[in-house]
């Protein structure tokens, strides 16, 4: 699913406050008009911030006035089939992409080129590639070659990913074509809190859009997300202040969106976010360690790779650690099968009774794992 979002949101949440990135995409777009020369595009951020969506309007308004859109996009469950993304945007097309021989590598290359030329000779030609941080190497290649010689004619060529996704990393073509002047960046941020406001509509009072721009970090998927949880009475924020209450899982649109981002993790580092989704957030990483029986080498890795793909960052002190909104920590935790669940609490309450931690932190892990007739957890 392109940028972790649904059918539903996309187009309805991806464009508010997105004034600079827009003009970005008009003056691409007006320079492809003009048949003048221009480099390509690449529209990068962290899943849910609307770089599908600014795809799609892109696309809206280079077909407006009849330009040519092959739109492609790489699919996880597709790594393995050489050129899966560029097959689709070429598809109708005599790509000769089913029989390419990934050894013949310039000779494919050459034919894409050539082929694209000749397109863009009579008309404008935009090429889209969607979530290429799914992308097989042969499609990163070829972009790459794409990028370094573009197809002459009028051609703009527009790419989309997640830069810090972990799994298929992309080759340094790619990834520093920006800094080298190649591609032009659009990197959408998440929203404030007015572009929160304006794109839930006066639905909700200010002080349940406040709460909900702290909970999604301002990530416009999120915040349509949890928002229409609301409405549906399906979900309910936790606790701002942190005071028990009976728990509602996080909405499974967003859940699913996030377990793509923790599918490449390798298995230590899903341990070390669970155990650290377990005590909260932020969290001590040398706590969560322990928690997920880690050893140092094992844990330095583990953090290098949640922090690579951004689903943790450095809070106040140089082992303390947040995760990149409150929501994905809570949608990590209940997506925890319930016997691990159950046991991380239980290290959880080990380990910080061994760290002398005050007794009411330890009383809410006891509280999820103790047993009927445990007399010391009663005590606790």
């Amino acid at each position: 699913m392109g940028d972790g979002a649904s059918p539903t949101a996309t187009g309805e949440c991806g464009l508010v406050g997105r004034y600079d990135e827009l003009a970005e995409l008009d003056a691409a777009v007006g320079r492809l008009q003009r048949r003048q020369p221009q480099v390509g595009l690449e529209i990068v951020g962290e899943a849910g911030l609307g770089k599908s969506s600014l795809l799609s309007e892109l696309e809206v308004r280079a077909e407006a006035f009849g330009a040519t859109v092959l739109h492609g996009r790489a699919s996880q469950f597709e790594r393995d089939l050489p050129f899966g993304a560029l097959r689709t945007a070429l598809d109708g097309l005599a790509h000769g992409l089913d029989g390419a021989a990934t050894a013949l590598r310039h000779e494919t290359h050459d034919h894409v080129r050539g082929l694209l030329s000749e397109l863009a000779r009579d008309a404008r030609v935009v090429l889209v590639l969607d979530d290429l941080h799914w992308a097989d190497p042969a499609t990163l290649d070829l972009v790459g070659a794409l990028i370094e010689r573009p197809p002459r004619g009028a051609f703009l060529l527009v790419v989309a990913y997640r830069p810090n996704q972990l799994d298929g990393a992309l080759p340094p073509v790619i990834a520093t074509a920006a800094a080298r002047g190649v591609l032009r960046r659009i990197a959408p941020r998440p929203l404030d809190l007015s572009c929160a406001t304006e794109l839930l509509g006066g639905q909700h009072s200010h002080a349940q859009v406040t709460e909900l721009h702290r909970l999604c970090g301002g990530n416009p998927y999120f915040l349509v997300e949890t928002a229409r949880a609301v409405r549906s009475g399906s979900w309910r924020p936790p606790a701002s202040d942190g005071s028990p209450g009976e728990p509602v899982a996080v909405p499974p649109l967003i859940t699913g969106a996030l377990a793509t981002e923790l599918l490449p993790l390798s298995r230590d580092a899903r341990a070390l976010i669970g155990a650290a989704a377990v005590l909260g957030d932020p969290f001590d990483i040398d706590l969560a360690g322990a928690v997920a029986e880690l050893d140092d080498g094992a844990l330095a890795r583990a953090v290098d790779q949640l922090a690579l793909v951004g689903l943790v960052r450095p809070s106040a002190g140089p082992r303390r650690f947040r995760f990149r909104h409150p929501l994905t920590r809570q949608a990590i935790h209940d997506d925890l099968p319930l016997g691990s669940r159950r046991l991380a609490h239980r290290r959880a309450a080990a380990v910080l009774t061994a760290a002398h931690a005050d007794t009411p932190t330890i009383a809410h892990h006891v509280a999820q794992s103790a047993e009927q007739g445990d007399l010391e957890a009663v005590a606790v």
